[in-house]
């Protein structure tokens, strides 16, 4: 028996299949004394008993084949087996179509986990892309709570009645407070995931957004966007240090927004950073062509 309260962890929190291992075996051990290396191996068919440490490690890797026996030992089945295969093939790809087929399969996986139930508002809001444009044109002053206004301010992308139902989850999650004169007044002006929502639902929202900027970049004027692209070189050694000023650039831009009051648009905007090593145009959702790094 597990300690009381304690539960497997989500493979879906990870978007490695190594910490996924180090994860759940620091949990079978807490949760069953005498829970080994050779008692993992051994319940997952695996000969050599320092095999999985070697392979959490980084020392060893899991094939494919070892990869569908480690996961049936952990219990994972369906749409959770599936994401872990695809994190497994992700890092043992060699050539670019192999890297495309696993970050396919990937995508895959998550449409089917985030497709099952959503057990918190902010993992909900974060189920479609538009809720949270939604949630922002709400601060607007010349807001209107109409189907028809948000679909039209969103350029059709969204229907009437998708704009409707998004303003009643925004309200019934408490994120947004329908007022008794009228109109909404947000509760919730930012949102942060952190680290309470599980990285398959974080990349599900990011690959719908991105999709939904493919469709509407054609049809923006210089005015209403900003495109910049940085392609350089960089030691592997310095990626830690770069993450960490994007995400510092992000702070500075919520600090300075928060110090301007009310705004009268809504803009998007989105960091992201790719290593060309591990990237081609083939494995983009959609046929989607994601840059190197972009800002929009």
């Amino acid at each position: 028996m597990g300690i009381k309260g304690q539960s497997r962890p989500s493979v879906r929190q990870f978007d490695s299949y190594r910490r996924y291992l180090r994860s759940y075996y620091l949990y079978k051990k807490t949760s069953r004394p005498g829970f080994s290396f050779r008692k993992f191996s051994e319940i997952a068919g695996i000969k050599s008993p320092n095999y999985l440490h070697l392979v959490m490690e980084g020392r060893r890797n899991l094939s494919d084949d070892m990869g569908v026996q480690v996961s049936k030992a952990m219990g994972l089945v369906g749409a959770e087996r599936s994401y872990f295969m695809a994190l497994v093939k992700q890092e043992n790809a060699k050539r670019p179509d192999e890297l495309a087929e696993a970050n396919r399969g990937l995508v895959r996986a998550v449409n089917r986990l985030v497709g099952k139930d959503l057990s918190s508002a902010h993992a909900q809001i974060l189920s479609k892309w538009y809720h949270c444009v939604v949630k922002e044109l709400a601060l607007l002053p010349n807001f209107q709570p109409s189907g028809e206004w948000i679909s039209k301010k969103l350029r059709g992308l969204v229907t009437v009645k998708q704009a409707e139902e998004s303003l009643q989850i925004l309200s019934d999650s408490g994120v947004i407070l329908k007022l008794e004169e009228g109109g909404f007044e947000v509760r919730e002006p930012l949102l942060d995931t952190g680290d309470s929502l599980d990285f398959a639902r974080v990349l599900h929202h990011h690959i719908k957004t991105l999709e939904v900027w493919r469709e509407l970049l054609p049809s923006l004027s210089q005015d209403d966007r900003e495109l910049g692209l940085l392609t350089f070189p960089i030691a592997k050694a310095k990626l830690p240090i770069m993450k960490e000023k994007i995400r510092n650039f992000q702070k500075e831009m919520i600090e300075w927004l928060e110090e301007q009051g009310d705004g009268d648009i809504v803009m998007q905007l989105g960091t992201y950073h790719y290593q060309s090593d591990r990237l081609t145009t083939k494995e983009c959702p959609r046929g989607i062509e994601f840059p190197k790094m972009c800002a929009f």
